[in-house]
């Protein structure tokens, strides 16, 4: 897809209409929130006044059934790791990334490594403070993108 917009849309719809059973506890508030010099994708709201902010990135790179991001080197999406991190470690907040593979053929998502390790370990390390990531597969049309399947995120930098 060369519309970049895309999988935002998708998941603004995903989670107006509360399809993602993952944040089933949480509704949209409110989408591009700025955090500091920063934005992020998406701001939600649970129960007992907890927030979500969510981030998305698109995936159009798969080899061998395995989704992966980055496909270039992207200084701004680890900063984007990096304030989900500091997020997730605040009171009441909790923070995600969710990978939009603009396929159905993976059964996989891990980081491009080998392209952007900076990335891998901003997402590792953002992982491992509390940041939750999820892969979702997705069918493209000319006329609409649909959800096809959730997989497994495997961070591990060695398959």
């Amino acid at each position: 897809s060369l519309d970049t917009t895309l999988s935002n849309r998708l998941v603004k719809r995903l989670l107006i209409d509360q399809e993602l059973s993952f944040l089933k506890d949480f509704i949209f508030e409110k989408q591009e929130i700025s955090v500091g010099k920063h934005r992020i994708d998406f701001l939600l709201q649970g129960k007992n006044s907890r927030l979500f902010y969510l981030e998305v990135k698109s995936v159009t790179y798969v080899s061998n059934q395995i989704a992966r991001f980055p496909d270039a080197v992207t200084v701004r999406g680890a900063k984007h790791m990096e304030v989900l991190a500091k997020l997730a470690a605040q009171k009441n907040t909790e923070a995600g990334v969710l990978f939009i593979c603009q396929r159905p053929d993976a059964v996989e998502f891990r980081p491009m490594w080998d392209r952007d390790p900076a990335f891998g370990q901003a997402l590792t390390k953002a992982f491992n403070s509390g940041v939750k990531a999820w892969c979702i597969t997705t069918r493209v049309s000319l006329e609409d993108i649909s959800v096809f399947n959730e997989i497994p995120v495997n961070l591990k930098s060695k398959p």
